[in-house]
């Protein structure tokens, strides 16, 4: 009876030094969970801010972007003006260089004698040479027209592309801004908890201690009970 006693003793003495073993291996995770919440809850934070950050620097450059894209599609609509007063000039002065030279043409018809440099011709002549200097000046006009509405052109594209891209990159940040964080704390806080709760003192202590130990008291000697038929047997002796 003796040595049973002692060999329980032994038992119960391992056992208290299992539990308060796995009481502190049970605060030193929760500590580690409560440490990474922490650093879960600066991270979001220091991502929301980026966000917004983010959120409001695409929100501006899109305006500045509408704002040149509207200046650019103005200026083309002025050029597209430009050129259409211009192709009119261009078509008057052509019509009055054809008269002129028609004139010119019915003017060498004259019979021999009346061939000379007259007036009349000389007239004609720097009509003619006006009309040729309006002709290159506006088609010298058209072609810069021409170039810069090219210019306009691939800048206005290049505008919608970048004004496009970032309409959607706003929309997509506006979107993950939009999540609820008291939802995705809450998920993480339930995390936590079910993962403490499954590191509960209690299911630790009932697993480790031995079926003859009352939960509800100190593990001392006196409350060592002895084994099935130990009383039997103590009678006996």
């Amino acid at each position: 009876n003796a040595e049973y006693m002692g060999d329980s003793l032994e038992t119960v003495s391992g056992a208290q030094l299992l539990i308060e073993g796995s009481q502190k291996i049970r605060d030193s995770i929760l500590k580690t969970l409560k440490v990474l919440e922490t650093t879960r809850r600066v991270a979001h934070s220091e991502s929301t801010n980026a966000l917004k950050n983010m959120v409001q620097n695409s929100a501006a450059l899109k305006s500045q972007l509408d704002v040149r894209l509207a200046a650019v599609q103005q200026d083309l609509a002025a050029l597209e003006e430009e050129k259409v007063g211009l192709l009119e000039h261009l078509h008057e002065k052509q019509g009055q260089l054809k008269l002129v030279r028609e004139r010119l043409s019915l003017r060498k018809q004259r019979p021999q004698r009346e061939a000379v440099r007259d007036p009349v011709e000389e007239a004609l002549m720097a009509e003619l040479d006006h009309l040729k200097s309006a002709v290159k000046a506006i088609n010298g006009k058209l072609d810069r027209v021409e170039k810069e509405t090219l210019r306009l052109t691939s800048l206005k594209n290049s505008l919608q592309k970048d004004l496009s891209a970032k309409t959607m990159s706003l929309k997509v940040d506006q979107k993950a801004l939009e999540l609820d964080e008291t939802q995705l704390s809450a998920r993480s806080m339930a995390s936590m908890r079910s993962t403490a709760s499954g590191l509960s003192l209690g299911s630790i202590n009932k697993s480790l201690r031995p079926a003859s130990v009352n939960s509800a008291a100190p593990l001392t000697p006196s409350r060592v009970r002895p084994a099935w038929g130990a009383d039997r047997l103590a009678a006996s002796i």
